[in-house]
C-alpha cells in the first residue's frame, strides 16, 4: 500500500486528519471515490475543527495522490 508523505515538521496533524477522513471514504464499483467537499465540511462540523482553506487544499491533494498510489498498485498487481 502506499507509504505516508514526508510532512514538514509541525504539519503532521494533517495526516491524522486524513486518515480520520480516509476511514469513512464512499466507494463505488470502480473502487475507492475521492473526498468531497461536502464530507469535509461535514467532518470539520461534526469535529468542531477550525480549519484554513490551505489546509483543504492540502488535505485535497493528498486524497489525490493516495488514489493515484491506490490505482497504481492495484494496476500493478494484476500484471503479476
Amino acid at each position: 500500500m502506499p507509504k505516508p508523505p514526508d510532512l514538514a515538521e509541525g504539519s503532521e496533524y494533517l495526516l491524522g486528519w486524513f486518515y480520520q477522513l480516509n476511514d469513512r471514504r464512499q466507494q463505488g464499483f470502480d473502487g475507492l471515490q475521492p473526498m468531497t467537499y461536502q464530507e469535509i465540511d461535514a467532518w470539520v462540523r461534526r469535529k468542531s475543527i477550525l480549519i484554513h482553506p490551505d489546509e483543504i487544499d492540502v488535505l485535497t491533494a493528498m486524497d489525490s495522490a493516495f488514489l493515484r498510489a491506490v490505482r497504481d498498485f492495484r494496476e500493478s498487481q494484476k500484471e503479476t
